[in-house]
């Protein structure tokens, strides 16, 4: 496929899989990258992982000229159209046709998010990013919404657009270019990791089970380890990508509580498994059939949360807002955790609840 798309393409796929190997960049299938050549925009296909753009065929070819269709009020079917290849283009697609830059990158950069899930994040972020090119977009859902505030914001001519509570978009004349403005933006908002409580070993081995077992990263313990972010992440959702791999709802084990009560209850709200158990004070317990991309998106949050700043005021996403993205068209078929097979509480348990 690259082939197709040229020198411009090439240099693109090779640019998205460095982008894809950092964590702290992005996370399993999320962001999306492209460049525009010719008549044609090339983007990331919906649900591939920049870390193998080298390695197999995903950037789906989108005509400039079609950018009112994605933003329309019917690109809901236009999105889901495939193209020749059977790939859909990435949920991003109008946002991308909009800017007029040549490359654009979308990343969903941890010390990026650590201030935009911030209440006062835009005002933290004109003095880090002063004499840079940049503006602040107020949050807004994927696809055609996203993409219209985008649209909005060139009057300032812009390549660098934050966005509320969902990540960072880069806009450059080429690769190089957008590489390197990256690597400045990533310098200026870099935190350091704050240490946390380690992980009680012993408590969490008697509890694990034939469901739910440690996690490989250690780094995820200080979700549950740490007092303080126990309370953020528990207390609600702070970006699409954690409703829409982890849930609507953290599951919380308190002290005292069993893992099977917990399942239970979750279940009983949500409609599905959650795949991490946050056991207060001890450290957490992943689902054993925790996917790739669902395990990529926790070891994310846990980086983030171990950016804020202490008695950090953060900005949840409100109910209406963790609705659309976990009913809208735009994510439709991206939420990979399913019901799954649990024992159900019996009808007495159920009323209990």
């Amino acid at each position: 496929m690259t082939g197709k798309g040229g020198k411009r393409l090439a240099e693109l796929v090779e640019l998205s899989a460095c982008l894809g190997s950092e964590p702290l960049l992005v996370q399993g299938s999320t962001g999306n990258t492209s460049v525009k050549s010719g008549r044609t925009l090339w983007i990331k296909a919906s649900g591939k992982w920049l870390a193998n753009a080298t390695n197999e065929d995903m950037f789906v070819p989108v005509p400039l000229g079609h950018a009112d269709n994605f933003l329309s009020s019917s690109s809901s079917a236009y999105v889901k159209r495939p193209a020749w290849s059977g790939l859909l283009p990435s949920i991003e697609t109008a946002m991308h046709l909009v800017l007029p830059h040549r490359v654009v990158i979308h990343l969903h950069s941890v010390n990026t998010i650590a201030w935009a899930v911030q209440q006062d994040g835009s005002a933290c972020l004109s003095r880090l990013l002063s004499g840079l090119r940049w503006c602040w977009i107020p949050y807004a859902l994927s696809g055609a919404p996203l993409a219209l505030a985008i649209r909005a914001s060139l009057r300032f001519s812009p390549d660098v657009f934050v966005l509320a509570n969902h990540g960072l978009v880069i806009g450059a004349e080429t690769c190089r270019e957008a590489a390197a403005l990256l690597s400045e933006i990533e310098e200026r908002l870099a935190v350091e990791p704050f240490e946390t409580p380690e992980p009680n070993r012993s408590t969490l081995g008697r509890l694990a089970s034939t469901d739910y077992r440690l996690p490989a990263s250690d780094v995820i313990h200080s979700l549950a380890t740490d007092p303080s972010l126990m309370a953020i992440v528990s207390g609600g959702i702070l970006y699409p990508c954690q409703a829409l791999f982890l849930g609507r709802s953290m599951c919380v084990v308190s002290e005292g509580a069993s893992i099977e009560q917990s399942v239970d209850e979750y279940y009983f709200r949500n409609g599905v498994r959650p795949p991490a158990l946050l056991v207060e004070g001890c450290g957490v317990l992943v689902a054993k059939d925790l996917t790739a991309a669902e395990a990529e998106v926790l070891n994310g949050l846990a980086q983030v949360m171990r950016r804020l700043p202490q008695n950090a005021r953060v900005q949840y996403l409100s109910d209406r807002r963790i609705d659309e993205v976990l009913n809208g068209y735009v994510y439709a078929g991206a939420q990979p955790r399913p019901p799954g097979k649990v024992e159900l509480p019996s009808r007495s348990k159920a009323a209990a609840h």
